[in-house]
């Protein structure tokens, strides 16, 4: 049972959409408003995403009539199944500019593990293109969990809105090195990450200097006190250390799990030292 459990959380990225979740609350927080709503529409829109491009890739592989009809991935399946029939309900209440401002963000999501261009020596997917797939990654998840929660609200994006969405970009390249990292001796060359282009250590410090960056944002930003710059401070260099021990030959929990989770310590950092404010 334990075992079946762990291989649910890992291999259906219920974590990445814990992780979504908690960077959408934690802007809330920031900014004093309730996006609970939008929270939980990007937990299910990313469960929705991910679940689909795990059926996909394995569909390109076992044939598409075939893993429609088999009992393999049944938690993939029904993961997508229940986020889609629940998506419209999300859809329906969000303002007309914020499901415009998601076009982009769901064609990029869902067209990633998609092939888009045929080579001579084989097809491309759009993950697979050289030097765009941490950029993706990282300005997706700027503007689900930065600038449309704030707009659906009513906020006005002006200059610190724009900074906020950099840091928080920075902050999800710099936990997504890792999984870089992981992949390095199995991705196509072709991709041209960062670890395959500067090395895994120049890739790592390129990942300390983000987290450090996203510490001295919100010590500048004056809205976190002792007690909260305290927690993110710990955040920060735990998480720095799974940085630093990440390996190609890491357990799958070590990146979707622990790594995953350092958002929801992110958070967690603010809510906590708010409860011991008040």
């Amino acid at each position: 049972m334990k075992k079946r459990i762990q291989s649910i959380l890992v291999e259906n990225n219920l974590f990445v959409g814990l992780g979504v979740w908690s960077l959408v609350k934690l802007t809330g927080l920031l900014h004093h408003i309730n996006v609970d709503f939008f929270a939980l529409f990007s937990f299910v829109s990313t469960l929705l995403v991910y679940s689909f491009s795990i059926l996909f890739s394995a569909g390109r592989v076992k044939g598409f009539k075939s893993l429609l009809f088999s009992k393999d991935l049944k938690v993939s399946k029904f993961i997508f199944l229940m986020s889609t029939l629940v998506l419209p309900y999300f859809l329906y209440h969000l303002k007309p500019i914020i499901i415009l401002g998601l076009i982009p963000v769901a064609l990029v999501s869902f067209l990633y593990p998609v092939e888009i261009v045929s080579e001579a020596k084989g097809s491309t997917t759009l993950r697979e293109f050289p030097y765009l797939k941490i950029f993706l990654i990282g300005v997706s998840w700027g503007l689900v969990t930065v600038v449309l929660p704030l707009m659906n609200e009513g906020v006005d994006v002006d200059s610190l809105v724009v900074i906020e969405t950099m840091v928080r970009s920075f902050f999800v390249v710099a936990i997504t090195i890792p999984f870089d990292v992981r992949d390095v001796k199995t991705d196509p060359p072709k991709m041209k990450t960062i670890p395959q282009e500067f090395g895994i250590a120049k890739a790592k410090i390129l990942s300390y200097a983000l987290l450090g960056f996203n510490f001295a944002y919100y010590v500048w930003l004056g809205k976190a006190g002792v007690e909260a710059l305290i927690f993110i401070l710990i955040t920060l260099l735990f998480t720095s250390l799974l940085v630093m021990f990440s390996r190609s030959n890491k357990p799958k929990y070590y990146y979707t799990i622990f790594m995953e989770s350092t958002s929801l310590l992110l958070f967690l950092s603010f809510y906590i030292s708010e409860i011991i404010l008040f």
